[in-house]
């Protein structure tokens, strides 16, 4: 059986040795022209970018109140919100309550979402699924008895009288609480 001929690899195929960075700045890239990544001491106090934005008196005490946040725990943030905004919030997330009033600071002294932008989550919210034309019946027949309703422009029509949905149909027709839509078998059981 012949040796399989060994082959030298050409200079064309080697690639360039490539410049080794010093080992303090590896696994870090600074863009060219700029200096190299250097890590900021903890204890250093922080520092504006030279070209950021001109900030107003309001926006500077959000920031320091939104910063103070930062070092409550719980308990403090539970302390901190009935002073400004009421009842507190059932939530025992130290990181989402700090979110929450972190925002209402801001919107509080910056000014919360626009009209459109209300308007646009409340559509949103309202809209979860496929919707039905306008004019389309569903039944369901409940204990025996069957119920019929109509969806108009308005909401949904059940025997003479408008609602704003299936599911308050539906809560006339059972007493309780139930989905419309799954209750008219437009969705199927989770």
């Amino acid at each position: 059986m012949p040796t399989p001929k060994r082959t030298e690899p050409s200079p064309t195929r080697l690639k360039p040795a490539r410049p080794q960075r010093p080992p303090e700045s590896r696994g870090r890239r600074s863009l060219p022209g700029h200096p190299p990544y250097a890590p900021v001491p903890a204890d250093a106090p922080r520092q504006r970018a030279s070209n950021a934005y001109a900030t107003t008196p309001a926006q500077d005490r959000v920031e320091a109140e939104v910063e103070h946040l930062s070092s409550l725990d719980l308990v403090g943030l539970r302390e901190a919100w009935p002073k400004r905004f009421g009842p507190i919030p059932r939530l025992r997330s130290p990181d989402l309550l700090r979110l929450m009033l972190a925002w209402r600071l801001q919107a509080e002294a910056l000014g919360g979402l626009d009209a459109e932008t209300k308007q646009l989550l409340t559509r949103t919210h309202r809209r979860r699924g496929p919707t039905l034309p306008i004019g389309s019946r569903v039944a369901r027949e409940w204990q025996g008895e069957p119920h019929e309703a109509e969806i108009i422009e308005d909401g949904v029509r059940y025997r003479g009288e408008t609602y704003a949905s299936l599911s308050e149909v539906a809560r006339t027709i059972t007493g309780v609480r139930w989905n419309g839509p799954r209750f008219f078998g437009l969705r199927a059981p989770s």
